[in-house]
């Protein structure tokens, strides 16, 4: 609860606010790191046809797809190291595809994708982020 004397209003106003406001204030500041920090720093959707992206990408460079089933992801801006999470997802109309996250390095992903019986296989699409920090 925020007194009459340590209200925004009062603080826009010009007037110091009060010490359990203004540590409100640094607590909201610290949530908002928290929040930037814990944030996909990679987010693309690309068909696994071609690896072509669809729409917006995130920090994404490209997408290629080398063969059947397996696509490079190059980012824009490198992690701090090769050790961020990666989380791929495949959608299929057809079969049910499973992904993998084969390699990572701090500037590039390698997804493979496989049907039950373990054979590479191109989905409809792949949804993929990375979370973790960057350099």
């Amino acid at each position: 609860v925020v007194d009459a004397a340590s209200s925004p209003s009062e603080a826009l106003a010009g007037r110091p606010p009060s010490r359990a406001f203004a540590s409100f204030l640094e607590d909201l500041a610290k949530r908002f790191a928290d929040v930037e920090r814990n944030a996909p720093k990679v987010r693309v959707s690309f068909l696994g046809s071609n690896g072509a992206i669809q729409g917006t990408a995130q920090n994404t460079t490209s997408v290629v797809r080398s063969s059947t089933g397996v696509y490079l992801i190059t980012f824009t801006a490198a992690f701090a190291d090769a050790n961020f999470v990666a989380v791929a997802v495949a959608r299929s109309n057809v079969a049910t595809i499973h992904t993998q996250v084969a390699t990572q390095t701090t500037t590039t992903c390698t997804i493979t994708t496989f049907t039950l019986a373990g054979v590479s296989a191109d989905p409809t699409g792949v949804e993929f982020v990375a979370f973790g920090e960057q350099a």
